[in-house]
């Protein structure tokens, strides 16, 4: 029957826009409205999942770097990171606001590059540093400390699902102006260069 009225109106009078017609339109209204409620509500747990991780990975990470330290041992850490994150270190003790306060080296899992977005960070009274080698010598592209490598980047790695770190204590002398100065500092780098 309201089929044929609608049919019927040629005019437009408004017949067409029935108490049928308006309860579809505030019910798709209410659907697209829950819809963005649980789109929201899963990027709120995502986003909290993601932090929980690189929390879980940092402490694994940190024990790591401090035995290695403590013990002038090389380490060997497996991480699983979230994909797209970055480690850092910080060469010129730019460290992110807030973070690593009064620390002599710092080491972040970062969202993003200039670690201004979400991050997880740890300092240390001794210095840290995150580098990638590329070494021209080795089949594997993975080689010791020395000749033969050439730094693809200090202070930034980007994140795989699976990561295998070296963390070893570097400690070198240099002689100024006749005084024997000692530095000392624990380097993480990929333990090998496969995708």
């Amino acid at each position: 029957m309201k089929i044929n009225n609608f049919i019927n109106n040629k005019r437009g009078d408004g017949t067409w826009l029935t108490a049928d017609t308006g309860r579809f339109v505030l019910t798709v209204l209410a659907v697209i409205f829950l819809l963005l409620i649980v789109v929201k509500f899963f990027a709120f747990f995502t986003t909290q999942d993601e932090t929980k991780k690189m929390q879980r990975e940092m402490k694994k990470l940190f024990s790591a770097v401090s035995e290695a330290y403590a013990d002038s041992s090389e380490k060997t850490v497996r991480i699983y990171p979230v994909v797209g994150w970055y480690l850092r270190s910080f060469p010129d003790n730019d460290f992110p606001d807030g973070e690593c306060e009064g620390a002599v080296g710092c080491i972040c899992f970062c969202k993003d590059i200039g670690c201004k977005e979400k991050r997880e960070c740890r300092e240390f009274m001794f210095d840290v540093v995150v580098a990638e080698f590329f070494s021209s010598s080795s089949s594997s592209g993975f080689d010791q400390f020395g000749s033969g490598l050439v730094t693809i980047s200090e202070g930034t790695l980007l994140l795989k699902s699976v990561e295998e770190l070296r963390v070893v204590k570097i400690k070198e002398e240099k002689v100024i102006e006749g005084i024997v100065k000692i530095k000392e500092e624990v380097v993480i780098q990929r333990k090998s260069m496969r995708n």
